[in-house]
């Protein structure tokens, strides 16, 4: 029967009248365990029930079962994936504990990667990656898959849309731009007997925006000219420590105007292969945004070194740190974190990017770990020159 009438009140004291009627539901029995002789037609339930692309992994990493959306994005037939492992077709792996370099744990994260099909064909997946619930299968890990490549697509044609409107609205304002800061300084010295305290701060105040905005219009033509590279013109060998050295020197007065310390320590002489104007400017970057969000008192390190066949140059400092929901999208185009509305810091969010643009435009990469009220440390890693 699918349950049992009965009055309120029917199996306590017979005094109380009755009440109105409740249904009282019979226990349900518990499914929620497969029995051992069920697993297999359990998760293949599972995985055909599931309205998304579905990997069920054992704890080997390999397919152990599948739905047909999965299948359709593997681009193969079932018998060719199940039994095999999932992780060889994607790049990056999927870095599970099975996996020859584990990376990460099954979180319910999205990640993207490149799948590679049967014949070559590669598309872009989104994957997350996320266990049963406890108790349930131990070593068993679920993949959800997401075709993305049109997406991806249409995402990169949007950027190039964008990237053309900023190069040619940046081109258009460099312009007046650069007139208007001409004409202050011509104003100051011509006229500077004759101009009053109040038309010279005015003068003041303009001659400041337009650099301002100047140097907005500069950064943004700076990451425009990024996406087609570093001009091989432009590459030569490069003392790391020289780096290191030319910006510490041009920052020192301003981290000794903001009541900060400066220090720098070159333990080892890397030399690498790049664009030296370009480098210089990841690090003066790296280290005004230290000296930004580091309140008086406090201390910025520059240290250059040398792991393995990379070289480190790594930026840290004292300061109000970064909130880790805003870690993942701080070297985003255009994205001022927390601290930096807080503060009410200058900038237009491009620092970070134009460093991450140029880090990867020489074959390095850029990583950034923080901590609230503890402070930031940025580190650059670029491949040693091998001629040298």
């Amino acid at each position: 029967m699918p349950g049992t009438w009965a009055p309120a009140g029917a199996h306590g004291d017979g005094a109380r009248p009755p009440g109105p009627l409740h249904r009282v539901p019979e226990p349900e029995p518990d499914d929620r365990l497969p029995a051992p002789s069920d697993t297999a037609s359990f998760w293949r339930m599972l995985a055909q029930a599931t309205p998304d692309a579905l990997c069920v992994l054992d704890r080997d990493g390999r397919v152990a079962e599948l739905n047909d959306l999965a299948l359709a994005i593997l681009g193969c037939a079932a018998e060719d994936v199940v039994g095999t492992a999932l992780s060889p077709l994607l790049d990056p792996p999927l870095g599970l504990p099975s996996d020859p370099v584990p990376t990460v744990r099954p979180d319910g994260e999205a990640r993207e990667a490149v799948l590679r099909r049967p014949g070559g064909e590669e598309r872009h997946v989104r994957v997350v990656l996320s266990e049963p619930p406890s108790g349930l299968a131990p070593g068993v890990v679920l993949v959800g898959l997401r075709d993305v490549t049109e997406e991806r697509v249409l995402h990169d044609r949007a950027d190039r849309l964008r990237d053309d409107l900023v190069a040619t609205v940046s081109h258009e304002l460099r312009t007046p731009l650069t007139s208007i800061i001409g004409y202050v300084e011509l104003l100051r010295d011509v006229e500077s007997e004759r101009l009053g305290a109040r038309a010279a701060s005015m003068l003041e105040v303009i001659a400041r925006n337009a650099q301002r905005e100047l140097r907005l219009v500069n950064d943004l033509l700076d990451l425009t000219s990024l996406q087609a590279g570093v001009s091989s013109a432009a590459m030569r060998h490069v003392p790391v420590a020289d780096l290191v050295r030319r910006c510490a020197e041009g920052l020192r007065i301003a981290v000794r105007q903001h009541g900060l310390r400066l220090l720098v320590e070159i333990e080892d002489e890397a030399v690498v292969r790049g664009d030296a104007q370009r480098l210089e400017q990841v690090l003066d970057n790296l280290v005004t945004n230290a000296v930004k969000f580091t309140p008086p008192g406090g201390t910025v390190r520059v240290v250059a070194r040398v792991e393995q066949d990379e070289a480190v140059l790594l930026v840290a400092d004292t300061g109000e740190g970064i909130a880790a929901h805003d870690l993942p999208r701080v070297c985003d185009r255009l994205y001022r974190g927390e601290n930096a509305v807080r503060s009410a810091a200058q900038g237009a969010g491009l620092g970070l990017s134009i460093a991450r643009a140029v880090v990867s435009t020489h074959g390095g990469r850029l990583e950034i770990d923080s901590e609230v009220g503890a402070g930031t440390c940025v580190t650059v890693r670029l491949p040693l020159d091998e001629a040298r």
